[in-house]
């Protein structure tokens, strides 16, 4: 009995992970469309992803992007990815690039550069969500009003750990690495090791 059930659950998996793989893709395309995305050929996003925009957001996606949302392709991916971009917000994806199970809300502006690579469950949001008065939170409106919005920038060949969190307002220079689970609340220099809570520099990236 057990050798029938083993082989009947590892059988759905592998019809899930194909349909995730093979035809999700198409699906979440059509998507992309619908919300006005512009992307280029190659654009995967393997099984389901929420994507949000506004009427007048600007959202840009490179070739060969590849977004992976389940954790039978990959273990690492225990969220639904989420893409969030606000009325008149800009997210800049530049080619060649890949993540599992993101969530990035974009209040303002993110520009991720080429060859970027993020690890699973990375979240991304330029803006502090709530006024840092508390008065100002006690009502809805005057607390969205005095929120504070600031642009995230990420620069080419930077690869970031499974599970960090990047804050509002951060510029990570071209080819650092950014370790699991960091926080990173401040500028990173470019070729640069950086790990921690909040993020700080461990040690530069010498290839020469």
């Amino acid at each position: 009995m057990k050798f029938f059930l083993t082989i009947i659950f590892r059988g759905i998996n592998r019809i899930k992970c194909l349909f995730f793989i093979n035809i999700m893709p198409s699906i979440n395309r059509i998507k992309l469309q619908a919300f006005g995305i512009e992307y280029n050929k190659n654009c995967r996003i393997m099984a389901p992803c929420t994507i949000i925009t506004g009427r007048t957001s600007q959202v840009s996606i490179g070739k060969n992007f590849r977004l992976v949302s389940s954790d039978l392709i990959n273990p690492l991916c225990k969220n639904k990815a989420c893409i969030n971009v606000s009325e008149n917000a800009c997210l800049l994806i530049g080619d060649n690039c890949g993540m599992s199970s993101p969530t990035i809300w974009v209040q303002k502006s993110v520009k991720i550069g080429n060859n970027v690579n993020f690890g699973g469950g990375c979240l991304l949001f330029d803006t502090d969500a709530h006024s840092l008065n508390y008065l100002h939170r006690r009502n809805g409106i005057t607390d969205m009003a005095n929120r504070i919005d600031k642009e995230i920038i990420i620069d080419d060949d930077v690869l970031v750990g499974a599970n960090t969190i990047i804050l509002k307002g951060v510029h990570i220079g071209a080819r650092s690495v950014i370790g699991a689970g960091s926080v990173v609340t401040k500028d990173i220099p470019e070729d640069s090791i950086v790990a921690g809570n909040p993020a700080k520099v461990i040690k530069k990236i010498n290839l020469i």
